[in-house]
Parts: C-alpha cells; sequence; structure tokens
C-alpha cells in the first residue's frame, strides 16, 4: 500500500474517532452513549454545528437528567452546543438549564469508582466496522492468513493510529485487537454496530 492510501484511511478513521470523542463518548460512556441512540440526538449540519434533538424526545430526556447525573450532564451539553451556535434551545431544555444555573436543580448523585472502559471500547468497535465498510482490509493480521507476507495494515492497526493521533497513545495494539477480536461485540450488543445512516448525522 502507498504512502497516499494508507494516510486516506487514517483520515477517514481519525475523523470518525475525533467525532465520537467530540460527541462525549470516550469520557462519558455506557449511560451517554446509550442515551445519545434512545433520544435520537444528531449534530447539525450548520457551521457552527449544535446537537439537534426531537421535539417528542425533549421533555422525556428533561426527565430522566433529574434521576441521573450522566444525563443532566448530557442534557446540559446539548444546551451549550445550542448557546455557542446561537441556535434556539426548546422550552423544556431552556428550562432546566436556567434552573441548574441558578442552584435550583440539585444533580443526583454520581456513581462512584473508576469510569469503566465502555466509551473507550465503544469507539474502537465502532472505528473497526466502518474501517471493514470502506476499506477492503483484514480484521487483524492474525486473521489473514497470509500475515507472514502481506506487508498491508489491517483494520486494526489502521484504528490504532487514528487512536493514538486523537490522543489515546496508551493503547498498546495488541490491546486494540483484543478489544475487537473479544468479547465486546456481545457485550455492548446491537448499538455498538448500527446501520452507517444511524450516526452518520
Amino acid at each position: 500500500m502507498d504512502k497516499i492510501a494508507h494516510r486516506r484511511m487514517l483520515d477517514n478513521a481519525s475523523e470518525k474517532i475525533a467525532h465520537w470523542i467530540h460527541s462525549g463518548f470516550l469520557a462519558n460512556g455506557r449511560e451517554w452513549i446509550e442515551s445519545w441512540f434512545k433520544y435520537d440526538l444528531k449534530w447539525s449540519d450548520t457551521d457552527p454545528s449544535f446537537i439537534t434533538i426531537p421535539e417528542d424526545e425533549v421533555e422525556p430526556l428533561c426527565r430522566a437528567s433529574r434521576q441521573s447525573a450522566l444525563i443532566l450532564k448530557l442534557a446540559l451539553f446539548i444546551a451549550s452546543t445550542r448557546v455557542e451556535a446561537l441556535a434556539p434551545i426548546p422550552e423544556p431544555l431552556l428550562e432546566l438549564t436556567v434552573k441548574y444555573l441558578k442552584g435550583e436543580v440539585e444533580p443526583p448523585k454520581k456513581p462512584k469508582g473508576r469510569p469503566p472502559a465502555w466509551g473507550r471500547d465503544f469507539i474502537i468497535i465502532r472505528a473497526m466496522h466502518r474501517t471493514l465498510q470502506d476499506e477492503e482490509r483484514h480484521a487483524t493480521q492474525n486473521l489473514d492468513y497470509r500475515a507472514k507476507r502481506n506487508r498491508s495494515p489491517s483494520a486494526s492497526q489502521i484504528v490504532h493510529e487514528a487512536l493514538s493521533e486523537n490522543g489515546l497513545v496508551d493503547l498498546s495494539l495488541g490491546v486494540t485487537s483484543r478489544v475487537i477480536v473479544g468479547t465486546l461485540l456481545e457485550q455492548l450488543g446491537p448499538l455498538a454496530l448500527p446501520v452507517r445512516e444511524r450516526f452518520d448525522g
């Protein structure tokens, strides 16, 4: 593979990973990601971009935010992207935000303990899936019967390099590959591999 083709694949994977990190997937984990899809959140195609939410999902999101510190954080994140883009904030979300800023909303208690690596692993699986969709790659060199003589990078190598470009430099290629070929597909369930259109927004 020539350097231009390698760079193109790497840029594609890196851009997707950066988008998911920007959406809070890495820092906030499972409940945040599941809520993102549950409430059908998407980034607008405007410049600057902000998070959109269907009108009939705003009130359920705000109600859920009273029970979960992470969903409250997500609701405020949605509002902040709209403030930055000078976009209108739906009334229930605006009311929640104002009450929070005035100290009238008591955040639910945050769960104790170290945050799990679920968000990181979700991003790896998603990036791997999209790379395999977009490119003619073997998943890992170990799954390629020509591995000893095939110098073309595997999808896991591309994803690993893209993770490093996005600041995840503490992951070895072995860890990335184990996440991909391990039991995480079952642990993450169908949410890990939605159809392409589901997250294009």
